[in-house]
C-alpha cells in the first residue's frame, strides 16, 4: 500500500550498499531474498520473518541499518520545521 514511510524508503532514504526496491514477487523470491519487511506509519519497519509455512531469511542488520537513516531523515525533517515555526 502507498504510505509515507514506504515513499521515504524508496525515494529519499540512502544508506550505502544497501538498494531499496518494490516489485512484483512469487513466493520464491521471498523465500531467497537477504530480508523482507513491511513498512508501516506507527511502526516504521516490521521484519517479516514467515509466510504460511516458509521461514524467510531475516538479516536484522539490514533493516537496522535502513531503520536508523530513517530515523535520522525523520530527526532532521522535524528540526528544520521546528527553526521554521520559530522565526
Amino acid at each position: 500500500l502507498p504510505g509515507v514511510t514506504r515513499e521515504l524508503l524508496l525515494n529519499e532514504i540512502r544508506v550505502p550498499g544497501l538498494r531499496v526496491l518494490e516489485k512484483t514477487l512469487l513466493p520464491e523470491d521471498l523465500e531467497s531474498a537477504d530480508d523482507v519487511f513491511i513498512t508501516s506509519t506507527t511502526r516504521d519497519l516490521v521484519g517479516v520473518s514467515q509466510i504460511g509455512d516458509k521461514t524467510l531469511a531475516t538479516c536484522d542488520n539490514v533493516r537496522a541499518k535502513l531503520l536508523l537513516e530513517f530515523r535520522r531523515y525523520l530527526q532532521t525533517y522535524v528540526e528544520s520545521r521546528q527553526a521554521v515555526t520559530k522565526t
